[in-house]
């Protein structure tokens, strides 16, 4: 089932490893930022993500970076 769709910019992450809010998370393989809203902000880890032909799932709940309701990013793992 396919929760929601929404424009997301998918951006490999360098280095293997990446540091969020002082927690380690070392399976991380890209990062996903999209604009800010009530649905998206109250996703858990564990959902899927999917972008084309590339599936994602989240490492953790999403992050509001700015503390402003602007954008969203998560760090997610691809699954190949």
């Amino acid at each position: 089932d396919k929760a929601f769709k929404r424009w997301a910019k998918v951006s490999p992450v360098t280095g293997k490893e990446y540091f969020i809010s002082n927690e380690r998370f070392s399976s991380v393989t890209h990062k996903v930022e999209f604009p800010w809203d009530k649905e998206a902000a109250a996703l858990n880890s564990g959902v899927r993500l999917v972008a084309g032909e590339s599936a994602f799932d989240m490492q953790h709940k999403p992050l509001n970076p700015d503390g402003r309701n602007v954008s969203l990013m998560i760090a997610v793992k691809e699954i190949l």
